[in-house]
């Protein structure tokens, strides 16, 4: 017999062989994924209920099939055990394939809700928009909450980022998933309340708290971070700069001495906003105009002999730094030199949503411009001082019986 003949003869049994093991591997594999929907079904049916509030497309529920199968296969049962296996003795030995899942690091089911686009609010009425919000609820093979839920993102802006800022519940530990404050809410209480036992009624009920919950900034709670803090101090723009009002500028008396011409010369683009008034412009323009109009006032000064010295001590001073404009917003030397760090964490894979990589990214990074020219500008602090003073007056004396909508030039 030839050497080929032989060597056929003797694969053929052997692979049969190999089919009969697949195939009573396979057999098994399915009696035990069988056995797994049971003891999951309290915990898919809460993982239903987050999907049905959310939306299918917005909710990931992940049972970790593969290491639970494992841990079966690993176990006192035997090859022989499943051979003889169907579903009508599952009661029979039902604890003992609870102790299998009880030891298993797949007892659980994770689920993950996305939140694409979340604005927080808090009581002062002020906002901040969030993209890509993410909320891992992990739920217990019976139905209870496994721990608290916890929360991250994968997309920020440039100030977001270097603020460290993921949400207002949330610690600067932004690039991994973390446990929010609750404080004493009610979400706190339902947690509490599902850590103990599967409530299909109490679920549906959390979700609607997790929805108010990501939406919120409590002030009264002490958030860890607070919303109108983000950018302020590397990046200004238009919705920070007047946060600056905070710091009282040094040389105070040459400030309202400037303040009082300001009030008599500026030209400031001012609107009415959560009925009130404030900067109906960007940051750059007005930091153009008031650093011009501060220069104005100097020469005068300097003329008529109010005001001895020169541009030299002025910046000597402290009265202007330098800034880079870049687009509508007025970046510092320090907040650029953060940005080739962040070019080079942009794109990491943080984790996988519906089997797909999540990256991080950031909104705005391609609007910084590689741009290295420095401007002086009238100090963050003289400005955001002048601005707040001009904002109190305006909305002292005209207050709130103006009509909402409404841009006006004044001064």
């Amino acid at each position: 017999m030839a050497r080929k003949d032989i060597n056929n003869t003797l694969s053929l049994p052997f692979f049969n062989y190999l089919i009969y093991l697949y195939r009573m591997l396979e057999d098994n594999i399915n009696k035990i994924n069988s056995i797994i929907d049971k003891i999951f079904k309290n915990a898919l049916e809460a993982a239903c209920v987050i999907s049905d509030y959310f939306g299918e497309e917005l909710v990931d529920v992940d049972i970790k099939r593969e290491i639970l199968t494992q841990s079966f296969i690993n176990s006192n049962f035997t090859d022989t055990f499943f051979n003889g296996y169907d579903e009508s003795r599952f009661y029979e030995h039902e604890e003992s394939f609870i102790n299998v899942v009880r030891a298993s690091p797949g007892r659980y089911v994770e689920v993950l809700v996305r939140f694409p686009k979340v604005t927080v609010t808090n009581e002062n009425d002020k906002s901040i928009e969030i993209r890509e919000l993410y909320v891992k609820i992990n739920i217990n093979y019976d139905g209870s909450l496994l721990d608290y839920f916890k929360m991250r993102r994968s997309e920020f802006t440039i100030s977001q980022w270097v603020s460290q800022y993921s949400h207002s519940h949330l610690s600067s530990d932004i690039l991994n998933w973390q446990r929010p404050c609750f404080g004493e809410g009610p979400i706190r209480t339902t947690q509490e309340r599902l850590q103990s036992t599967c409530n299909i009624d109490v679920w549906g009920l959390f979700c609607y708290e997790l929805s108010k919950y990501v939406t919120v900034e409590s002030l009264s709670g002490g958030p860890y971070k607070m919303l109108e803090k983000v950018g302020v101090g590397d990046r200004v723009d238009t919705n920070n700069i007047g946060y600056y009002y905070y710091h009282i500028p040094t040389h105070q008396r040459i400030v309202d001495r400037f303040l009082i011409f300001c009030l008599k010369n500026i030209n400031i683009n001012i609107g009415f906003s959560n009925n009130q008034f404030v900067l109906g412009e960007s940051c750059t323009q007005y930091m153009i105009k008031i650093t011009n109009l501060f220069i104005d006032w100097c020469n005068k000064e300097y003329k008529s002999s109010r005001m001895s010295g020169s541009y030299e001590n002025l910046i000597s001073l402290g009265f202007f730094s330098n800034y880079i404009i870049s687009g509508n917003a007025i970046y510092t030397q320090a907040f650029l030199n953060k940005i080739e760090d962040i070019r080079e964490k942009a794109g990491t894979v943080l984790f996988k949503f519906k089997g797909k990589d999540i990256a991080l990214t950031f909104t705005d990074l391609n609007n910084v411009e590689e741009v290295t020219n420095l401007t002086p500008l009238l100090n963050l602090e003289v400005a955001g001082y002048i601005l707040y003073t001009i904002l109190l007056i305006i909305n002292y004396n005209y207050g709130r019986e103006s009509g909402i909508g409404k841009e006006h030039y004044l001064f």
